[in-house]
This record gives C-alpha cells, structure tokens and sequence, in this order.
C-alpha cells in the first residue's frame, strides 16, 4: 500500500462508510430488506481464552487444507451472509447480515433456489429459544420498500476485515525461506 503524503497532518481522507455485520443475538430479533444472494462460507466457531481466563467464541473462515482449526471438525458450520439493508431510528444504512443454515433453507424454499428472488424480501429473523446457539428462524414480510433499493455490494471485504483475513497473502507465491550456507566454525577446528 503506498504512502499517502498531505501537506496538512492530521487529516485524515474520507472512507467510504463499511457496513456492519448484523447477527441474531439471544432472544433477539431483527429484520433486514435482502439487497442480494448472499455468500456461503464453511465457518468454525472457536472459542478462545481472554486474559481473565473466561472464554469467548468468535467465528473463522475454513481455509481449507491450511486450516488451523479443521482438527476439531465439531466446529464446522455452514453460514452465509448478504447484502442488506436495516433501518435503525428510521434511518436505512447498509449492513452483513448473517445467516445460518436453518435461515438459508427457509429462504431458499421462499425464493425456490433463484437467486435473483432474494432482492427485495424483508426477513424477520429471531432464535427459536432464548438460548445463543438456539435455531434462528426466519419470517417474511410482504410490505414494498418504501425507498429506492441499493445496487447489492460485495460483501466479503467486510468479513476479510473482521476474520482479519488477507486474500492478497494467499494469491502471492510462496517464496522459499532464504537460507544462507553453513560454515563450520573454525575456532572449534583449531
């Protein structure tokens, strides 16, 4: 990346605004208008020690043959998550919104497998019990935006951003590590 010089420090260039992943909490609900299909990724969910020695859970992408975390495949889950729209104090914003495999074939047998049938469909998503990992269930509505629907948006820089993940890593070669030739230490020859 290069070096963006500026004759004025300290300001800093506008970012285009990065949307937010949206994911059904405990006993939570939430509705969302599907801009798009959304992406499905094999993902594990982990859990990790914080330093006080309580565990936190936070989901990764599967990478694979590489993957450090496939020796536990109990953690292997299918999630997808699609472009969105949800509107917070009436305001729309752009958003990630996460699905789960029970959400995903709810939506496919609405859309009946087409891809282009999610634009548009308002889901009201909600767990099935006030439990974290209960089954999140899905809810259609059938009320017309009352606005002019985004184009739909790509939404994996925002999971690279969150699984702190760079694709460019993985595309670039390989270089062997650089080894330099091993003499033999002459003082221990003397």
């Amino acid at each position: 990346m290069p070096i963006e010089w500026s004759d004025r420090p300290g300001q800093q260039r506008a970012r285009p605004p990065s949307p937010k992943l949206l994911r059904v909490r405990a006993a939570g609900r939430l509705g969302a208008r599907l801009l798009g299909p959304a992406q499905r990724v094999l993902t594990h969910y982990v859990a990790e020690p914080l330093g006080d020695g309580k565990l936190v859970g936070r989901t990764y992408p599967c990478l694979g043959p590489t993957c450090r975390h496939c020796p536990a495949p109990e953690t292997l889950r299918e999630k997808a998550y699609a472009p969105a729209v949800w509107s917070s104090a009436g305001t729309p914003a752009l958003v990630v919104l996460e699905l789960t495999e029970a959400a995903l074939d709810a939506i496919d047998d609405k859309t009946g497998g087409d891809p282009a049938a999610w634009r548009g469909l308002l889901v009201e998503l909600y767990r099935a019990s006030r439990a974290p990992n209960a089954r999140v269930l899905v809810r259609f509505h059938e009320r017309p935006p009352d606005y002019q629907l985004p184009e739909p948006f790509d939404v994996r820089p925002t999971l690279y951003h969150l699984w702190r993940y760079d694709p460019a890593a993985d595309a670039a070669p390989a270089e062997p590590p650089k080894t330099l030739p091993i003499e033999p230490d002459k003082r221990k020859q003397a």
